[in-house]
C-alpha cells in the first residue's frame, strides 16, 4: 500500500513577490519510502531564492538530492544515491556550484551494471577549464568508451574507442 501526503501551496503579496511551496511524502508496505519538500520565492525586487530536498529510501537502495538558489545568483546541486539488487547495480555522486559572479564547477560520476553489461561515466564542468566527459559502456563483446572535452568560445572533441571481448581496439562498427 502507498501512503502519501502532498504539499502545494502559491502566495503572491500586493508588491508582487512570489512564493511557491511543494513536497510530498510516501511510504509503501515493502518498506520504501520518499519524499520532496521546496520552497521558492521570487521577491519583489525580482531576485530568487529556494532550496528543494529530495530523498528516497528502500530496501535496494537510497537517494538524497538537493538544490539551494542564493538571491545572489549562487546555486548549487548535490546528488548521491546507489541501488543494487544483488543481481544489477547503480550509482550517482556528485554536485555543482554557480557562484553570484556567475562562475561554476562541479563533477559528477555516474554507473550502472547488470546482466547484460556496464556502464560508467565521469564528467566534470569549470568555467575556466571547460568541460570533460568520459564515459564507457562494455559487455560481453567488448567496450566503447567516449571521451569528450570542449570549452566555450573554443569548441569541443570527442574521441571514441572500441575493443574486442579480448581487448583489441578495433574498428567501431558504427
Amino acid at each position: 500500500t502507498l501512503k502519501n501526503v502532498k504539499i502545494h501551496d502559491l502566495t503572491t503579496t500586493a508588491d508582487g513577490a512570489v512564493t511557491r511551496q511543494s513536497g510530498f511524502e510516501a511510504r509503501t508496505a515493502a518498506g520504501g519510502s520518499a519524499s520532496s519538500r521546496g520552497e521558492f520565492t521570487r521577491s519583489a525586487d525580482g531576485t530568487v531564492s529556494g532550496s528543494r530536498t529530495t530523498t528516497a529510501d528502500g530496501p535496494n537502495g537510497a537517494y538524497d538530492g538537493s538544490t539551494v538558489v542564493n538571491p545572489d545568483g549562487s546555486a548549487s546541486r548535490q546528488v548521491n544515491g546507489a541501488y543494487n539488487d544483488g543481481t544489477r547495480s547503480a550509482s550517482v555522486d556528485g554536485g555543482f556550484t554557480r557562484n553570484a559572479d556567475g562562475s561554476y564547477s562541479g563533477a559528477r560520476t555516474t554507473s550502472g551494471s547488470g546482466e547484460k553489461g556496464s556502464y560508467a561515466s565521469d564528467t566534470s564542468v569549470d568555467s575556466e577549464t571547460g568541460y570533460s566527459r568520459n564515459a564507457t559502456a562494455s559487455n560481453e563483446n567488448g567496450s566503447v568508451t567516449a571521451v569528450t572535452t570542449g570549452k566555450r568560445g573554443e569548441g569541443a572533441s570527442r574521441s571514441i574507442t572500441c575493443m574486442d571481448a579480448s581487448g583489441a581496439v578495433i574498428a567501431c562498427p558504427f
